[in-house]
């Protein structure tokens, strides 16, 4: 598929990156010369420098020839201006990256009007996966599929967990539920563990299952921790206020600490339900004062990554139960993770983005038109992803039973959704007709659904 990424910035770099990986030919447009050259010489693609709203500038980049425009430039006003003229020029699909909440939370009502296809907040993905993590605190990530029905959850293995060292036919009968591990990390390998598997203490495990039965099973194997009650916010930027208003609306105490004085005066006005404070979190003692010590949570979400990095670590010294930092460094993430054991969860933004983005970039190229890829969200590093897909009303995979499919190695079925019901498949499960089916594979992309198949 031929796409034009505009904005050659932190988030734009991903996607295009993702993209790339995907064998699209992309071409780029940023106003900076200096960034335009650097993403063309470091990805391979074709980059030019200019104004991603003007027609001129799109039309010397041939971009009235792609069948995608995804607008991440710095400004929501200039993203939403490129997709029209994407539009006027007869680009059929269109990606804006909108970041204000006044605009985002107004686009339901204007979405058809600016011929949008899909709408990108980073900083509403990264809140909501923060708050999923704080809600089920015994993960370090949590996703949610078919519409909440099913998720999949990341937790490292403590050595005190009486599953530790057992195969996991045997976790069948010390949790009594329905779950399935479906990949483990383990150093920088990742594996698609079967029955005679026996994961160890230290694994990074990624189960999934029925949303009820998650809490059940981490409470059997070892794992449980109780929702927080309390936490406290290190940072009132966009991430910050989405965050503070969803935590607020579930009935969590929060507490958000911003150095900007006319910031923190504006996220007052905002999120009334929560305690705002004017402080500076790298005072440490700030936050001894502010109850760091009895709090069930500190999220990191500055716009540094440093600062991010070290007042996480400083909770984690002080026995905070959950921790959060986000960093969009990838070197800085990877070291994090592998040097500083003890930070709970790291949430990447521009990730998250660039998941939901090619997502939708493999929907639009599927061959298949009634076999659709709903959501793609990578794990272990990126050394496996789970896609969910829609089964088609006619293919190759349909009404046999999973112990006779030829299915490729390092691929894993985590589960099916058919209806309302969550399936944890087993030898004799079949995929029906419009199931929805999560799909665990390895070292390797999966577009289409049957793709599973050898």
């Amino acid at each position: 598929m031929k796409i034009v990424v505009i904005g050659a910035g932190k988030t734009g770099s991903q996607i295009v990156e993702g993209l790339v990986a995907e064998g699209h030919a992309v071409t780029v447009l940023d106003k900076d010369p200096r960034r335009a050259e650097r993403i063309g010489n470091e990805l391979d693609v074709l980059s030019y420098a200019g104004n991603g709203a003007s027609i001129a500038a799109l039309r010397g980049a041939e971009a009235q020839h792609a069948e995608l425009l995804i607008a991440m430039a710095e400004s929501d006003e200039v993203n939403l201006l490129c997709c029209i003229v994407a539009k006027r020029m007869g680009i059929p699909h269109t990606i804006a990256r909108i970041r204000n909440p006044e605009y985002f939370e107004q686009l339901p009502l204007m979405r058809e009007d600016l011929a949008l296809s899909l709408v990108v907040n980073p900083e509403k993905i990264t809140a909501d996966e923060i708050a999923r993590v704080l809600l089920f605190p015994s993960a370090s990530q949590v996703e949610l599929f078919a519409k909440g029905r099913a998720e999949i959850v990341a937790c490292k293995l403590p050595a005190e967990s009486p599953a530790a060292g057992k195969t996991l036919i045997e976790w069948g009968k010390i949790t009594g539920a329905r779950i399935l591990v479906c990949a483990v990390q383990r150093g920088d390998g990742v594996i698609i563990p079967r029955g005679d598997f026996a994961p160890c203490a230290g694994d990074k495990l990624f189960i999934t299952g029925a949303t009820g039965d998650m809490a059940r099973a981490f409470r059997k194997l070892g794992l449980f921790k109780s929702r927080a009650k309390a936490c406290i916010l290190v940072g009132g930027g966009r991430i910050g206020y989405y965050l503070a208003k969803r935590l607020c609306a579930e009935n969590v105490s929060v507490k958000l600490l911003e150095r900007d004085a006319a910031q923190a005066e504006h996220m007052a006005e905002l999120l009334p339900a929560a305690t705002i404070l004017h402080a500076d979190a790298g005072d440490y003692g700030v936050l001894l004062e502010e109850g760091l010590g009895n709090t069930d949570a500190l999220v990191a979400i500055t716009g540094t990554d440093e600062i991010n990095i070290l007042t996480g670590l400083y909770a984690s010294r002080q026995n905070v139960p959950k921790v959060v930092v986000k960093i969009n460094a990838d070197g800085l993430a990877a070291l994090a993770d592998e040097a500083f054991a003890k930070l709970d969860s790291i949430v990447s933004p521009k990730r998250l983005a660039a998941e939901q983005v090619i997502a939708y970039v493999r929907a639009l190229s599927a061959a298949v038109a009634d076999e659709k890829i709903i959501s793609v969200v990578h794990i272990a590093d990126g050394g496996a992803e789970i896609s969910e897909f829609v089964a088609a009303q006619s293919a190759p995979y349909l009404h046999i039973p999973l112990k006779e499919m030829k299915i490729r190695r390092n691929i894993l079925l985590a589960g099916i959704i058919r209806g309302s019901k969550v399936i944890i498949p087993g030898g004799e499960t079949c995929i029906e007709p419009g199931d929805i089916v999560l799909v665990c594979a390895a070292g390797q992309r999966i577009r289409r659904l049957r793709e599973i198949l050898v």
